[in-house]
Order: C-alpha cells, then sequence, then structure tokens
C-alpha cells in the first residue's frame, strides 16, 4: 500500500460544489475561473428557476447568487430555497448597495453579501467562511500497489 495524491486519481466528485445563479456569461465565467483556484466544482444557472433545478440536480455546498435575473430573481429563489433547504448558504453577489437592497436581501436569507465587481480576495475569503474544511488543498487516499 502506498499513500497517492488524490490528484492523480478523479477528485472531482470529491469538491466542493458551487452553484452560480446569474444571468450575465461573463459574470458568470469570472465566477467559474475565480472558483477554480480554489479547487471547487461549478455549476451555473442563468435565473432562480434554472437554480432551483441545478439544487435539487447537484445539491451544492454554497451558493453564489446574483440578485438581478429574469423569470424568478434572487430574492423570490432565496426564500424559496431556504423554506426547502434552510441549511445551503447563500451569498449575494450583486451591484446592488443601497441599505435598503442589503436588508431585504438579508431578510431573503441570504447568508452573506459580496458587491460586485468582486475581487479575488473578497471572494477567497468567503467561500472558505462558508467551506471551511470542505476545501481540501490535497488529500491523500490509500491505494494497493500489487
Amino acid at each position: 500500500m502506498m499513500l497517492v495524491p488524490i490528484d492523480f486519481l478523479d477528485r472531482k466528485p470529491m469538491l466542493p460544489c458551487v452553484l452560480i445563479v446569474e444571468d450575465y456569461l461573463d459574470n458568470a465565467l469570472l465566477l467559474v475561473d475565480m472558483l477554480a483556484h480554489l479547487d471547487c466544482r461549478t455549476v451555473v444557472a442563468a435565473d432562480g428557476l434554472e437554480a432551483l433545478e441545478q439544487v435539487s440536480r447537484y445539491q451544492p455546498d454554497l451558493i453564489l447568487l446574483d440578485i438581478v435575473l429574469p423569470r424568478c430573481n434572487g430574492i423570490e429563489f432565496a426564500r424559496c430555497l431556504k423554506q426547502q433547504q434552510p441549511t445551503i448558504p447563500i451569498v449575494a453577489v450583486t451591484g446592488l448597495t443601497f441599505p435598503e437592497e442589503k436588508l431585504a436581501i438579508a431578510q431573503a436569507g441570504c447568508d452573506g453579501y459580496l458587491a460586485k465587481p468582486i475581487l479575488l480576495e473578497e471572494l477567497e475569503r468567503t467561500v472558505k467562511h462558508y467551506l471551511g474544511p470542505k476545501l481540501i488543498a490535497c488529500p491523500f487516499v490509500v491505494v494497493n500497489s500489487a
């Protein structure tokens, strides 16, 4: 037997999953790229209705949620999700910065808030706060060498 870094095996299923709910493709791709550096799997939804489907399918560990979305906005999505699955943390990622907007976001059930444009350091700090021990840099597994 020997210890092998899990990088040599298929490690995707073990990585934490972050659902990005963002209707602007460029913003979504930027978040996907930023999260890749943190060893997170990502799933993207373009609106709240699609996000509800993705939550059922992927059971994300964290949700990064734009608020201004088509069909079902971020406030509606957060309220609905918190009734169904209150333990999944939701971080609003938005350009809405007025105090009454932040209050509405918090009252909808969002656990955190990041203002756009997002800095990598802020995103990293937030993701580490919510995912903590699920972010393992390079775990080892025991394999039979025979």
